[in-house]
């Protein structure tokens, strides 16, 4: 148990359980969409400038498609995930 404590250390939790900490679902939810194979690094990077603009649903939704494929990219099947 002790090798295993210290393998697990040297890991970083995945960026989800970062914007989880927070604890805003709204704000989880859209990260758990933008992670959707997706790397941490991308999806956090999305997710900051998102929520930089919009950390509400009413401010998303007051969002044109075109500023939140700006603001996501780039992530990954940006249509489907939007859609």
């Amino acid at each position: 148990m002790g090798r295993i404590r210290k393998q697990i250390r040297q890991f970083r939790l995945p960026i989800v359980s970062v914007v989880a900490e927070k604890r805003d679902p709204f704000l989880i939810l859209i990260s758990c969409i933008l992670s959707l194979r997706t790397q941490d690094a991308t999806t956090g990077a999305a997710s900051a400038r998102l929520f930089h603009v919009a950390a509400t649903p009413k401010a998303l939704a007051l969002l044109d498609r075109r500023r939140i494929e700006k603001l996501i990219y780039p992530v990954g099947f940006t249509a489907r995930k939007q859609g």
